[in-house]
């Protein structure tokens, strides 16, 4: 945890020097992104990951419009302990998720340049991030206003640098 009370994830990790430069840094969470793209893993891959990860780091699996099954077999293996969820699920789909998987859910809005979600966001998620247009891109997102406006727990992505962490 940083001094100020922020919480670090860092996501995309897929080769076991990723998990060495992660332990290394010892953040609070780490992600493994089941969802299509450039970093996505197996459940067998990020299994041989969690085995590596300092137990520390909190692993969190993250999932995009995913079958409920896929994301609760990520789950009862053990190779997750929260669940990131990045696409257009809605609050059933995360009361269902809830029911059945008691691990932290964080659920992904981007954001407009205006700082606007693109979409309402779902009830039920524990956990809200803030994102840009195109995640993953290293874009800044527009977070102030999202922040005036939400009052939940929340994680900040999208273009984060030393430059903007305080």
């Amino acid at each position: 945890m940083t001094a100020h009370g922020a919480r670090i994830k860092i996501c995309g990790l897929t080769r076991p020097q990723d998990i060495e430069a992660v332990n290394a840094a010892l953040p609070d969470y780490a992600g493994f992104v089941f969802a299509p793209g450039r970093r996505t893993v197996s459940l067998a891959q990020a299994a041989m990951l969690r085995q590596r990860l300092d137990r520390r780091i909190v692993p969190v699996g993250v999932f995009m419009d995913a079958p409920l099954d896929e994301v609760l077999a990520a789950c009862s293996a053990g190779v997750v302990e929260a669940v990131q969820l990045h696409g257009s699920e809605d609050a059933s789909y995360i009361e269902e998720l809830k029911d059945a998987c008691l691990v932290p859910l964080i659920k992904a809005v981007r954001l407009r340049s205006d700082g606007r979600p693109t979409h309402d966001i779902p009830h039920g998620a524990d956990y809200v991030l803030f994102d840009g247009l195109v995640p993953g891109s290293g874009e800044r997102a527009a977070w102030s206003v999202a922040l005036r406006r939400y009052q939940k727990r929340f994680f900040l992505a999208g273009g984060i640098c030393l430059a903007n962490l305080d």
